[in-house]
């Protein structure tokens, strides 16, 4: 600063003597006192913080949020779907209020009775929730203090998915086909779940040729409107299947989670209109789907659509048994007489869930 004082006096020093150049002198000297009075100013700004750094430091340094959920006591999708699904909605929107790197915690602790078909679910949200992996949310949780409910975790094939730090004594059983997953038709996984059809009741490739092409079709058709629903559900579209040797009969369980049956039928323009007015719902939808009454594909190509009435046609010829189709707010059985006996539910599945048998004496 003192260098340009003394400019200052020399340059006055000069105008004095040297009169005829006082205009250019005058210049030059508002130019020196305009660098002074910025170079002051520019020193003050650097000595204060500025507020939109300080604000963005502190929302960087902002602690995650923790969500706890607790189970009901009761978790089926087919036996107890109202309580099940409303619990998985709940989650959902849990999932949906969290911000990045939040913190979900699962209480299980008091299930005291659960199915595969809940499991398989909950572990489709946990590696399939969109929101959930693009937000970096972290889920932790605790099993359930029912040794039963608890051991069934580990049968199914649930920590081949999930890590857990405790361990448990739990006896491996033959009973169980545990659960795999993909996203596209995997001929090499249907056949090893025919196989173990083949273990467990000594059926031959024949026995189970049409349960092959089922679980193929039913794989095939997650792929298939992968992309199309890109963005359009809560969940990436996967599939994911389950088996259980029950004694006399296998049980299969199957998830696409996709958009679901209701929201992906092709629908004419007048069954647009009554469903806005509330004459036609889900298990409408459904059912038509199911046993073909309506060409339903939503692409419009005549050979798809085809695999739903045909595993419906299994179950009227008693290939299969107990056919059990939940998808949006509509479940359906198929009984023995190939009646179709449907429930509207009170609470919408994201999705769409099958479960069927295979006896041993067929």
């Amino acid at each position: 600063m003192l260098i340009p004082s003394i400019i200052c006096v020399i340059i006055t020093l000069f105008m004095l003597l040297v009169p005829w150049s006082s205009e250019i002198m005058q210049k030059l000297k508002r130019k020196i006192k305009n660098k002074i009075f910025h170079d002051k100013r520019c020193q003050r700004i650097g000595r204060i913080p500025h507020k939109r750094n300080k604000k963005s430091k502190t929302q960087s340094t902002k602690s995650p949020a923790s969500h706890r959920i607790i189970a009901p006591s009761k978790l089926s999708v087919f036996s107890y779907p109202s309580e099940t699904i409303s619990f998985f909605n709940e989650l959902n929107d849990i999932i949906k209020r969290c911000s990045r790197n939040d913190f979900i915690y699962f209480d299980l602790s008091e299930i005291s009775f659960i199915t595969p078909d809940a499991i398989m679910y909950l572990l489709a949200i946990i590696k399939n929730n969109r929101r959930l992996r693009s937000f970096n949310i972290t889920c932790e949780g605790n099993m359930p203090k029912n040794v039963t409910a608890r051991d069934l975790f580990h049968q199914v094939g649930f920590f081949r998915f999930v890590y857990s730090s405790k361990s448990y004594v739990v006896n491996t059983s033959t009973e169980f086909m545990k659960i795999q997953n993909g996203n596209n038709a995997n001929s090499q996984m249907a056949s090893s779940f025919c196989d173990f059809v083949h273990e467990s009741f000594e059926k031959t490739i024949k026995d189970t040729k049409r349960l092959y092409q089922m679980i193929v079709e039913l794989m095939a058709n997650t792929y298939q409107h992968a992309y199309e629903e890109h963005e359009r559900t809560n969940l990436f579209s996967n599939w994911y299947i389950f088996a259980h040797n029950l004694g006399n009969s296998i049980q299969f369980v199957f998830l696409d989670t996709g958009l679901g049956i209701p929201r992906t039928v092709a629908k004419k323009h007048l069954e647009r209109i009554a469903g806005a007015v509330g004459l036609k719902n889900d298990v409408s939808y459904l059912v038509s789907a199911l046993q073909g009454s309506e060409f339903r594909s939503e692409t419009g190509k005549k050979y798809r659509g085809k695999g739903l009435p045909e595993i419906y046609d299994d179950c009227c010829k008693s290939k299969i048994k107990n056919l059990r189709v939940i998808s949006g707010k509509a479940k359906c059985l198929v009984k023995n007489d190939s009646t179709v006996q449907s429930e509207l539910l009170t609470s919408s599945f994201d999705g769409t869930m099958f479960s069927w048998e295979i006896s041993k004496g067929e």
